[in-house]
């Protein structure tokens, strides 16, 4: 009975550590966000001249890769979009967000890594300010791979608004990857 017991706990137990774990979401004053991510998938796309980029989506709602979905009240999504030059493969290793200047426009090449995060709560969407950024741990760009690490957003408190932050270790699946060919 007591071997039953313990077997019990351990798979009790196993299966917490299966559940994905809260990402804290903080965007100006008030109480912090927490939420489990329902959906957590990744995009990657290279585009060949300008620029590599892999798009991780959290949501605490049936979020869609095929689609943009919305959150609705009281739902929360975070995204994060890290950037490398086209001569520059993303690789496991860290990515920071030192702000918009780095990013580079739509059509212009990018020149600087970055992590840019972005959170939408129901109907309000944020950008953060420079500050943190992301370590991947685990990188698979294939279709149907994984990537996995550990967020660590934060900004300090801006005129218009409170200090933002985003942290928690994610898990997603790619569900997407569009290489470009190779000559």
């Amino acid at each position: 009975m007591v071997s039953l017991v313990a077997m019990l706990a351990s798979l009790i137990a196993s299966c917490d550590q299966a559940s994905p774990p809260p990402i804290e979401l903080v965007v100006g004053e008030g109480e912090p966000v927490l939420f489990k991510p329902t959906v957590a998938f990744a995009e990657y796309v290279e585009l060949p001249g300008l620029r590599n980029e892999l798009r991780i989506t959290l949501a605490s709602y049936e979020a869609s890769c095929e689609r943009f979905i919305p959150p609705g009240e009281g739902q929360a999504v975070v995204t994060v979009a890290i950037s490398t030059p086209p001569s520059l493969a993303i690789q496991p290793g860290s990515f920071t967000w030192a702000g918009a200047e780095l990013r580079g426009l739509s059509g212009s090449v990018q020149e600087h890594p970055v992590a840019e995060p972005t959170a939408r709560i129901g109907s309000k969407s944020y950008l953060f300010g420079p500050g943190g950024g992301v370590q991947l741990q685990v990188l698979n760009l294939d279709q149907y791979g994984e990537v996995s690490g550990v967020m660590g957003f934060e900004g300090p408190a801006a005129s218009d608004r409170g200090a933002t932050r985003i942290r928690g270790k994610f898990r997603a699946k790619i569900c997407r990857s569009s290489r470009a060919p190779v000559n």
